[in-house]
């Protein structure tokens, strides 16, 4: 990813404000997360943020390059919530996204395939393993 998009926001990406009042502590979490990370540059994004951006749909054609890098390196990495949290965000994207980002899909799906022994070694309940599951087989019939 280019370093001038790594030192931009979403909204300077975008070109997207915020049209309401800076968001205080008497909105909810995500809108106040959500005002936040539009205004944050996307080189100081967490893999918390990024779980948390994705998971929302908002600047897809930036942070979901941005979490492959991370994905690459370590399918599972740990966010805010537990190990593969950021993978689960990007495997429930909805199917548009993906049929606009095919290569990144079949990236991934191989990523995915290749990790099995490390997957069934997650330090996470099974619960959640099953939802990384069932995220990743609706995944591969988009």
């Amino acid at each position: 990813m280019k370093k001038s998009i790594l030192n931009k926001s979403i909204s300077e990406l975008e070109g997207w404000n915020w049209l309401d009042e800076i968001p205080g502590s008497d909105k909810s979490f995500v809108i106040r997360k959500s005002y936040e990370l539009h205004n944050k540059k996307l080189k100081d994004f967490t893999p918390g943020d990024l779980r948390f951006s994705i998971g929302q749909q908002e600047g897809l054609e930036y942070t979901v390059p941005l979490a492959m890098i991370l994905l690459r390196e370590n399918l599972f990495v740990e966010t805010d919530m537990y190990e593969g949290a950021l993978l689960a965000s990007v495997l429930k994207l909805p199917k548009e996204y993906w049929d606009k980002h095919p290569k990144i899909k079949i990236e991934l799906e191989q990523l995915f395939i290749e990790s099995q022994e490390q997957f069934g070694n997650l330090y996470t309940t099974d619960e959640i393993r099953g939802d990384i599951q069932k995220a990743f087989e609706k995944f591969k019939l988009d």
